[in-house]
């Protein structure tokens, strides 16, 4: 068994929620990916252009950790996405803005979806999901800091 039903659902209802939130984090970390890949390109600065590389290929990771997920819970692969395209505001303070409050609310989405794993392999991944996310607000944070007071 791959979650806890803490007595509240029946646990097929329990699985199919699960594995809905699981999709759900699926998609969410391919418009983060997409988003960081549109976001490098309008930064110039070098260093500053990597960082945010870098967190696009934490999002690559972390899709490809999920997908793992919800192959362990289901048997099958995730199936494909229809999504939405997506748009970076124009001001690269606002972009950054609305990265940051992303990730925070991904920090609150694992923890909650945490709780609800007792598989410790999948609870492993996930605990790294969230250390990444955690370290990727503060990165974002600095270069909002950084780019607001130019």
């Amino acid at each position: 068994m791959y979650y806890t039903d803490s007595g509240k659902t029946a646990k097929s209802q329990t699985f199919e929620i699960l594995k809905e939130l699981i999709e759900e984090a699926i998609k969410d970390e391919i418009l983060d990916s997409r988003y960081y890949l549109m976001l490098a390109e309008a930064i110039a600065d070098t260093e500053d252009r990597k960082i945010i590389i870098d967190l696009e290929a934490d999002e690559e990771k972390h899709r490809h950790l999920l997908e793992s997920i919800y192959s362990a819970m289901t048997g099958e692969n995730p199936p494909h996405f229809d999504l939405p395209e997506i748009e970076l505001p124009s001001d690269l303070t606002d972009a950054l803005s609305e990265k940051i409050f992303d990730e925070t609310d991904s920090l609150d989405f694992y923890t909650r979806l945490l709780s609800n794993l007792t598989e410790n392999d999948l609870r492993d991944i996930l605990i790294e999901i969230i250390a990444d996310e955690s370290i990727h607000t503060g990165l974002l944070n600095y270069l909002f800091a950084k780019y607001k007071s130019e």
